[in-house]
């Protein structure tokens, strides 16, 4: 299975968004291709060329003012949901508000991230299968995320329980590939 992971927003009084967000979508591996080719036929077929190749922004996209004003965008968004709701696909989410607490210890996986672990640890074990967590992103981005998912998964007692997570995560960065 394959869990992919990204943020929305930062937990962090500097940032403007009051709301942020941090999902993990799940998936069976061998869906993987068919999901990307069906997402890139209907980028193709309804957005311009640039569009097509960059990575969508659901920010910006599914804005009421773009909403309204962008035939095409209105016409994607449509199909991407008609498309979301044929696949089988498990999605997670964090939704923090503001204020925030201060951030933990460092070198501890923060609550929002682990409370994703826990729930596609569950999904994992109910399917018999591990599950490949993938960050969207480059592992920098994170501030030693990497290390720290590891000093969860082998130092607490609730990551050590965490049996159906693999043991490294991957960083992919969806703004240069599929």
């Amino acid at each position: 299975m394959l869990a992919f992971i990204d943020e929305s927003g930062k937990p962090n009084p500097n940032d403007a968004n009051s709301r942020p967000v941090v999902v993990a979508v799940c998936f069976d591996e061998q869906d993987s291709r068919d999901i990307t080719r069906r997402l890139y036929a209907i980028k193709r077929e309804l957005l311009d060329s640039q569009q097509t190749e960059a990575e969508l922004k659901g920010t910006k996209l599914l804005k009421e003012k773009t909403y309204i004003r962008s035939r095409a965008s209105r016409l994607f968004a449509e199909d991407f949901f008609a498309a979301l709701s044929t696949w089988e696909i498990t999605i997670f989410a964090t939704i923090m508000r503001a204020p925030f607490a201060p951030p933990q210890k460092d070198g501890l996986l923060e609550t929002r991230f682990r409370y994703l672990l826990q729930r596609i640890d569950l999904l994992a074990a109910e399917r018999d299968t591990h599950a490949n967590v993938m960050f969207d992103g480059r592992g920098s981005e994170f501030r030693d995320l990497s290390r720290r998912f590891s000093g969860y998964l082998f130092r607490s007692n609730e990551g050590r329980s965490r049996l159906n997570i693999t043991d490294t995560p991957a960083f992919v960065d969806s703004a240069t590939s599929a």
